[in-house]
């Protein structure tokens, strides 16, 4: 699924009615009741400081009015570490779509009952990320920990009801993927001998299927992008 283009590509590709897109520099006044709070204005004090000190989390995206902040972005990408993500974009405008697009597809996933997962599931893979923190520069809390873990099982099994049992690959599919990019990646790799298309079916058609199930996700993905109001402060 092609996720590491930046939000404006992404809006800028899809055909039709586009959602509002405004970018505010800096954000107006009265726009969002209470924003200070919303967006994380902290007071902190210390036990014997006599003035505040004020930390501002910078306010990037509003995604159906619920705020995407600098914070989040870090929050995403130390999670998306201990996750084993090998996509993860470095540009920080592609990143923020990939937290938008995080953002839009759990909203989805939490309106099918259907894929929910056991305590116990949830707790096996939050304790497989714990045992990584260290690898992580950002103080992700066992909450953010075990959420993580949450969402991303119930979305691969979103996935698989939604999108991958209902991909197929026809005989003809799985031959034009073996002649036209199996084949040559091999020879390109420089294999001495090319198993035939039968020792490998099984394969090749897992690959076709995966690739159309990525397909669909895409197509799909790029539907939320449509159907909701999405407003980037640049």
């Amino acid at each position: 699924m092609q996720i590491d283009r930046t939000v404006r590509d992404r809006l800028a590709a899809l055909p039709g009615t586009l959602p509002a897109v405004r970018r505010w520099l800096p954000v107006p006044r009265g726009r969002f009741p209470a924003l200070a709070a919303v967006v994380g204005l902290m007071l902190v004090y210390g036990p014997t400081s006599a003035h505040a000190q004020i930390v501002v989390d910078r306010l990037l995206a509003v995604v159906n009015g619920q705020v995407v902040t600098a914070g989040d972005l870090d929050r995403y990408r130390a999670l998306a570490t201990l996750m084993g993500d090998e996509d993860l974009p470095s540009d920080p405008e592609a990143l923020l779509a990939r937290v938008i697009e995080d953002h839009l597809i759990r909203i989805q996933v939490a309106q099918f009952p259907g894929v929910r997962v056991t305590d116990d599931a949830v707790d096996g893979y939050a304790a497989q990320l714990e045992s990584r923190t260290d690898e992580v520069d950002f103080p992700l809390t066992d909450a953010d920990i075990r959420r993580a873990a949450r969402e991303r099982l119930e979305r691969a099994r979103y996935f698989d009801f939604r999108f991958q049992r209902s991909s197929r690959a026809t005989d003809e599919e799985v031959r034009d993927y073996y002649e036209n990019v199996f084949v040559p990646a091999a020879e390109q790799d420089g294999l001495d001998v090319i198993p035939a298309l039968e020792t490998i079916e099984g394969q090749i058609r897992s690959n076709v299927i995966a690739e159309k199930t990525q397909e669909s996700i895409a197509e799909w993905t790029a539907t939320l992008y449509r159907r909701n109001r999405i407003e980037v402060v640049e």
